[in-house]
């Protein structure tokens, strides 16, 4: 290890020479209005286990590292901390046994060794691969900004060798305060002032905690567009996929058309199916795709598109009024619901839709093996339990065990053969949830 190299390690971790200082360093890391997130309940019972990688995968600014900071904070862990977007660091970070060789004689200060932003290391699956093998002992976390970046290096390598978990932006249930309870007027109230704030503003922590959230997103969009679009993706045409990315946010909820989009952005197909890929695995938007259950009248193509975060979408579109002040707050509440749907499920669920060649659809399907559920997004407030045609056409040709009806003014339940149906508003959309096995 050479002087520079030392030199950095010891400055990204002071308390290698001052131990006593670890958790006041730590604690200057975390936010003073930190938010739980459920990555700690589901996920970091798991990270003690030192045969295995740990990647949290997301986009940037969703509260990746700070959920590991304080995993370290509360369960008192002494950690080597490594950010690969330092140059020597990924330098250092080619070889699993020379890195191995160098760290040996730390490892008996540490408990744990924490690589940030990792999709800037070269041939990080292999490296990773290569630790794992030589048998550290200790555990390693591993954050990365980019999925489709990291995903790529790391997929193949580490197959049987990791944990993945993808986190997104805040959830309602992460925002409202514990227990879930819908029935009470206080936590309705809140719940309430909350999805509105949501779906002007979308869920990204920065934002939701700035003062200024308007030029908060908007450097998002930037950061991502010049600095991951051109120089983590090499894309070459940086305008045009500008250009994509506000098409989306016009369209959200529409099918996708590439041929269409090519045209208005000025390349060909394969390049904006290329882009629309980068978009989708980096988790900017959200592609859902149609199901397909054996009818023939069904529609078995093209894809819908929505943003995962609505604030992002906001922002290209530079609109950030209230939902009912808005000429698009059908389909932006449509987006909203299905970006919380993307985040409150089981990763193993599918969201898709449902069309039919003459029209009838239903929203959105819920598919989870063999368990289905259909869902209609309404924006109007219902003052009683009402299905349109649509709905009950995809009732009627699959019998699924619920299909629920998301509105702004009614909630009750009532039957249809053998399905329940359920009228939820959206502050009880955490109600689908309790329907699907945990992953």
């Amino acid at each position: 290890m050479n002087f520079e190299l030392e030199r950095i390690i010891h400055i990204l971790n002071p308390w290698l020479t001052k131990p006593n200082s670890l958790r006041e360093e730590i604690i200057k890391k975390l936010p003073s209005n930190y938010i739980k997130r459920k990555i700690i309940d589901e996920q970091a019972y798991k990270w003690n286990d030192a045969s295995k990688i740990h990647l949290i995968i997301g986009t940037r600014q969703v509260g990746k590292s700070t959920v590991i900071w304080k995993y370290l904070e509360e369960n008192k862990k002494r950690v080597l901390f490594l950010n690969c977007e330092e140059p020597l660091i990924i330098d250092w970070c080619t070889s699993s046994a020379l890195f191995f060789d160098d760290v040996k004689e730390l490892l008996k200060q540490i408990d744990v060794i924490f690589f940030e932003e990792a999709q800037n290391l070269n041939n990080a699956g292999l490296f990773f691969k290569g630790l794992i093998d030589l048998k550290l002992g200790i555990p390693i976390l591993v954050t990365g900004s980019s999925s489709y970046h990291l995903h790529s290096k790391t997929r193949e390598s580490l197959a049987g060798r990791a944990t993945r978990y993808t986190m997104t932006q805040f959830s309602l249930e992460e925002l409202t305060p514990p227990p879930f309870e819908p029935s009470m007027a206080s936590w309705k109230k809140i719940a309430k002032d909350i999805i509105e704030k949501q779906i002007c503003f979308g869920s990204y922590p920065a934002v939701w905690f700035s003062e200024n959230k308007e030029n908060e997103l908007y450097d998002l969009i930037e950061a991502f567009i010049i600095r991951d679009a051109s120089d983590l993706f090499k894309i070459k045409y940086v305008n045009s996929f500008r250009q994509l990315l506000k098409l989306i946010s016009w369209q959200i909820g529409n099918l996708v058309n590439y041929s269409e989009w090519s045209g208005i952005i000025g390349v060909d197909n394969n390049t904006t199916k290329h882009y629309v890929e980068i978009l989708e695995e980096t988790g900017i938007v959200k592609i859902i795709y149609p199901y397909v259950g054996g009818k023939r009248a069904e529609i078995t193509s093209s894809p819908n598109v929505y943003f995962a975060d609505t604030g992002l979408r906001n922002a290209f579109e530079r609109r950030f009024l209230p939902l009912d002040e808005r000429s698009d707050r059908g389909p932006l509440f449509e987006n909203w619901v299905v970006a919380e749907l993307s985040k409150i499920l089981p990763h193993d669920v599918d969201i898709k839709f449902w069309r039919t060649k003459s029209g009838s659809e239903a929203d959105f399907v819920l598919l989870q093996g063999m368990n289905l559920a259909g869902m209609e997004v309404k924006c109007t407030a219902l003052d009683r339990g009402k299905i349109s045609k649509s709905s009950r056409s995809f009732i009627e040709a699959y019998n699924p065990k619920y299909f629920y009806i998301i509105n702004r003014g009614y909630e009750g339940e009532e039957n249809i053969s053998n399905t329940k149906v359920m009228y939820l508003k959206p502050e009880s959309i955490l109600k689908i949830k309790e329907k699907f096995g945990k992953v």
